[in-house]
């Protein structure tokens, strides 16, 4: 199993469009291959209204490593790039990968 974990940190002025957008992101997202299940969670901190925006973290879990791969190499272009057109620089993602000890 592999968690795939995209961290954002979203403008106030445009979140409310960028989660509607991002709920539909998601349900691509579980379409491809090896994708199981995403979930996506509200990071609670008081300094995200000081900064003037708020932070999601949505993970993603799939079967193995090799199904990760193939997105990354052959979707992960394209499926980010829809986000720049619509968002430029209102928003800011971290990607981190998690894989389960044997």
């Amino acid at each position: 199993m592999v968690i795939y974990e995209v961290n954002l940190t979203i403008s106030n002025d445009i979140f409310a469009e960028y989660y509607d957008w991002l709920i539909k992101h998601v349900e691509e997202m579980l379409q491809f291959r090896g994708f199981q299940r995403a979930e996506i969670a509200n990071e609670k901190q008081a300094e995200n209204e000081v900064a003037g925006a708020k932070k999601l973290t949505v993970r993603y879990t799939l079967e193995s490593e090799q199904h990760l791969q193939d997105y990354l190499t052959h979707h992960a272009c394209v499926m980010r790039e829809d986000a720049l057109k619509r968002f430029g620089n209102k928003f800011s993602a971290l990607r981190r990968i998690f894989v389960e000890e044997k």
